[in-house]
């Protein structure tokens, strides 16, 4: 799955400028890639990984490591009434789940890394007993509208072309700057965070 792995050469950009926050701080290709290896130990085989979305650094960073280890990723709401994050805990069985610190996880986790304000924590009783297809990369929620929301399966290879296709066809460069807008757990939200590191821009991080 390396081959269709969006994020596979970010690294190339190095001191380019990957990410502005909310504060003004400007962080680079080179830092924010070694931000996300920091992580890596935690992915030595496939897990599936809540990942509470905002638009933060740390999700960004957390999401493009992620991705590069080939996880399979649940992508929630971090509004998430915890209710509803128990639930999908019974149903799935993540290994881990990532959010910020001010998140309250009543689930048998343990917090294993802080990074800046967000948290990892690791499942310490329910474990799964499935295996994880290999090119399972997101499961993104539909909107509900018709009863209980499902969570569609995309693989790495459709996220690939997928980015590749809203590049060329918007035009992309690695010059571009652009700005999120809707939470990264909506689909387009996350096409534009994806288009734009692929390629090498610069993403204002905004609320």
């Amino acid at each position: 799955s390396k081959i269709n792995n969006i994020f596979a050469s970010i690294s190339k950009f190095k001191n380019k400028t990957a990410i502005i926050k909310q504060d003004g701080e400007k962080v680079s290709y080179q830092n924010m890639f070694l931000h996300g290896e920091t992580f890596n130990k935690f992915f030595k085989k496939k897990n599936l990984i809540f990942l509470l979305a905002d638009n933060y650094y740390e999700f960004i960073v957390f999401y493009v490591s992620a991705v590069r280890t080939n996880q399979a990723i649940i992508i929630l709401n971090s509004e998430i009434k915890n209710s509803d994050l128990i639930n999908l805990n019974e149903k799935y069985c993540p290994e881990y789940i990532f959010c910020r610190s001010d998140k309250k996880i009543d689930l048998n986790f343990i917090p294993i890394k802080k990074f800046q304000n967000f948290i990892l924590y690791k499942n310490n009783l329910n474990k799964k007993k499935y295996s994880i297809h290999e090119e399972l990369c997101i499961l993104l929620s539909t909107s509900g509208t018709t009863g209980e929301n499902k969570y569609v399966k995309i693989s790495n290879k459709n996220i690939f072309y997928n980015t590749t296709a809203i590049c060329d066809s918007l035009k992309i460069r690695s010059n571009d700057t652009t700005i999120t807008t809707m939470p990264p757990f909506y689909s387009y939200a996350l096409s534009i965070i994806n288009t734009h590191l692929f390629k090498g821009c610069t993403i204002i991080l905004n609320k």
